[in-house]
């Protein structure tokens, strides 16, 4: 009381000394916060009106008031981030005049998490879970997962065992909206674009969506990492971590979500529909917790219905593709683990008379289980004639999964079987670069047309066997015995359909027998070879020239000499050009006219050669031949399936003598293969008739699309695409001369 009334008295007097009854004194007057609500490491402004005097902010501490020294302290605009809840109050002095203080505002730091109630059923079924707190809830499936399952207090959700979700408190705890756009300009097809922007304050995205009509929306959402931007185009950006993506998401409103983002957070975001980007001009604004934010144009060379972000730019100017973001300035709680325990029920299991059908088939699924009660339904409806009872018949036209629900009224069982189904078996055509190989030469069977798995098999007298790993549309093999071959083609459960047989005779080579010859003097030398096929004589071990055929091999011997003999059997074709792509540099392109020069000194026809398609996808290749004056005299459209990145193309050209003759791409549905360096002219095999002598276009380094000629004599010859040696035999003439006497 004497306090008080001292504090009176000393005011009388400070009005006395002023001279004035209403003369100004210390008046803290009304404290109050921007924001009296925050999430951890957010910053608040604490504001005072109605003062007078020298002011103070002050912060209690649990026991005492304690002045505030951060810059502002003793203005009327104090900015604070507070790391925990704490009360602040204003002070004001004024000399001569009692102290002041002003009203105590608390900042309410973070959130506490909830408090979590689970439950308790028996086997498969509807559960709900429930959490309550100062804020709305969210409910999780992980300690870390950014979307939540569900928003509020009550959790409804189906369990087949024991399982933990978790529940989180969240808080509005500042503003909330939508980010504005700007206007629609334009659209823009195929590739996706976006937009990018510096983070002004700690926020969480909870919706997004691409402003734009149409079935199906993508989008995605990057953080770059920290001191990185994207790349002016075309240098491209790949460190960042994809914070949000869907792909072809047929809800085309506001997509919730719940990504965490926070200030100095450099942002990118990707969104289309139906892969249409709805344009608008950059750079732009928009609004994010009340601050003009800059968006600049972002975008990837990639449409992103079907491709994660990667390989990032940005431009200058151009148009960004809309993206709207629905966010909220709060914070949210630490997850509360809440358990969903499910206790042990009698299974229910389910029997298919086929878990693979034709298109036009049908699978009966019967549901089995020692609990009596049980009511079942199944799902989906689609293909069954039937959603309830222990017994359904399946008749799915598309691959399916079929799931039964075993009830009593008190537990409940689940069980699921996948019906595979697939279309007609077509086994196609198959051809073969060769009838006829010598032993462990290389054959080559394509096969076209065809629908479904394939197994290859061979015949080599003890009837067909897979052949293990053949399932491809190409298969190269080196035979050393005579067989017959098929592809066998199964779809789904459909009867498994066979291809036309493939016979291929495997000619085995020995090598001959020799008889040298030995002269004392110049002269003629005899020289002998007993093989079976035709006797060829060289003067090298490979290679070489061939100096004679036949059995006797006679000549004016002059020095010594060793000559070579090999036998050789008539497979009746011939290889020339390249093996395959794998030399030098490659590129591709399907340039109609390109190709190749070839000769040709007898009658003969090429069979087949090998392509090389770019992309892997289905089409057709035409291959024109010309004659020297540029005139079409043949051609022929190959169609083959998806996955052939090596396609045997049977040309089947007759070809006659002649000079200039050309084999050049006719068009097509895909890019080949060809080689841009390296090419060595001209390509010639012995005793073949076809000889590759360049490439229309002039270039002596190219070498176009047509790969491993397979040429077909009119007679037969010796193949040699191997030679086959058992062992070198050499012939020697050893000449001596008498001494003069």
């Amino acid at each position: 009381m004497k306090k008080n009334l001292l504090n009176i008295i000393l005011l009388f007097v400070c009005l006395i000394i002023s001279g004035k009854l209403n003369a100004q004194c210390a008046v803290a007057g009304t404290a109050s916060a921007t924001l009296d609500s925050v999430c951890t490491g957010v910053t608040t402004t604490l504001l005072l009106t109605g003062s007078n005097g020298n002011i103070q902010w002050q912060s209690y501490n649990g026991s005492a008031w304690v002045n505030e020294i951060g810059a502002g302290y003793n203005t009327a605009n104090y900015a604070v981030t507070p790391s925990a809840t704490t009360d602040y109050r204003a002070y004001a002095t004024l000399t001569g005049c009692p102290d002041d203080s002003s009203n105590v505002i608390s900042i309410v730091v973070g959130i506490a998490a909830p408090i979590g109630t689970g439950a308790t059923r028996c086997g498969f079924g509807s559960i709900t879970l429930n959490a309550t707190g100062s804020g709305v809830i969210k409910w999780y499936d992980s300690p870390t997962s950014t979307n939540p399952l569900a928003i509020g207090n009550n959790f409804t959700t189906n369990v087949v065992t024991t399982t933990t979700f978790y529940a989180a408190n969240t808080s509005n705890g500042g503003a909330n909206g939508v980010t504005p756009m700007p206007a629609q300009a334009t659209t823009f097809s195929n590739f996706a674009r976006g937009y990018w922007f510096t983070a002004p304050s700690n926020f969480t995205i909870t919706g997004l969506q691409v402003p734009l009509g149409g079935t199906a929306q993508s989008i995605a959402v990057v953080r770059f990492d920290p001191g990185t931007t994207p790349q002016l185009y075309p240098t491209l950006t790949n460190t960042f971590t994809t914070l949000f993506l869907t792909q072809a998401n047929t809800n085309t409103g506001v997509l919730p979500v719940n990504i965490q983002i926070f200030a100095g957070d450099v942002i990118g975001l990707l969104g289309v529909v139906d892969d249409v980007n709805s344009y608008a001009s950059s750079p732009n604004t928009t609004i994010i917790d009340g601050q003009t934010v800059t968006i600049e144009r972002m975008g990837m060379q990639f449409p992103l219905s079907s491709t994660a972000p990667i390989d990032l730019w940005t431009e200058t100017g151009g148009n960004i593709s809309r993206v709207e973001i629905t966010y909220e300035v709060g914070c949210e709680s630490a997850r509360t683990p809440v358990i969903a325990t499910v206790t042990s029920s009698t299974p229910a299991t389910i029997t298919a008379t086929s878990t693979a059908i034709c298109i036009s088939g049908n699978s009966t699924l019967a549901v089995n289980s020692s609990n009596p009660n049980y009511n079942y339904t199944w799902s989906p409806a689609t293909g069954l004639n039937t959603t309830t009872g222990s017994t359904v018949i399946a008749s799915p036209t598309t691959p399916t999964t079929y799931t039964v629900v075993g009830v009593d009224g008190s537990c409940g069982a689940i069980d699921s079987v996948f019906i595979d189904v697939g279309p007609l078996s077509v086994a196609g055509s198959a051809v073969a670069t060769a009838d006829t190989v010598c032993s462990g030469t290389q054959a080559v069977f394509t096969l076209t047309g065809n629908t479904g798995n394939i197994q290859w098999q061979a015949n080599t007298g003890g009837g067909y066997t897979n052949i293990a790993g053949a399932t491809g549309n190409v298969l190269q093999i080196n035979p050393t015995q005579s067989g017959t071959y098929i592809a066998v083609v199964t779809s789904g459960g459909c009867p498994s359909d066979t291809s036309n047989a493939l016979s291929v005779g495997v000619i085995t080579v020995t090598a001959p027998t020799t008889v040298n010859d030995t002269l004392c003097a110049p002269g003629t030398a005899d020289l002998t070879a007993v093989g079976s096929g035709t006797l060829n004589w060289y003067d090298a071990p490979t290679g070489g020239s061939q100096v004679f055929s036949g059995t006797n091999y006679s000549f004016n011997a002059v020095a010594p000499i060793t000559y070579y003999v090999e036998s050789a059997d008539g497979g009746g074709r011939k290889h020339v050009g390249p093996p395959n792509r794998g030399f030098g540099t490659q590129n591709n392109n399907n340039i109609v006219g390109n190709g190749l020069l070839f000769d040709v000194t007898k009658n003969c026809t090429i069979d087949s050669v090998l392509v090389y398609p770019a992309t892997g996808a289905a089409g057709s290749v035409t291959i024109n031949l010309l004659d020297n004056t540029g005139t079409q005299i043949n051609t022929v459209t190959y169609n083959y399936p998806v996955n052939s990145f090596v396609l045997r193309v049977p040309v089947g050209f007759a070809v006659t003598p002649g000079t200039g003759c050309k084999l050049v791409s006719g068009g097509g549905t895909d890019n080949y293969y060809y080689n841009t360096t390296n090419a060595t002219y001209p390509y010639t095999t012995i005793s073949c008739p076809v000889t590759i002598t360049g490439t229309t276009t002039g270039s002596t380094t190219n070498y176009f699309y047509f790969y491993d000629w397979v040429v077909k004599m009119d007679v037969p010859v010796r193949e040699h695409l191997y030679r086959l040696y058992s062992m070198v035999h050499y012939l020697s003439l050893l000449f001596q001369q008498r001494a003069l006497p």
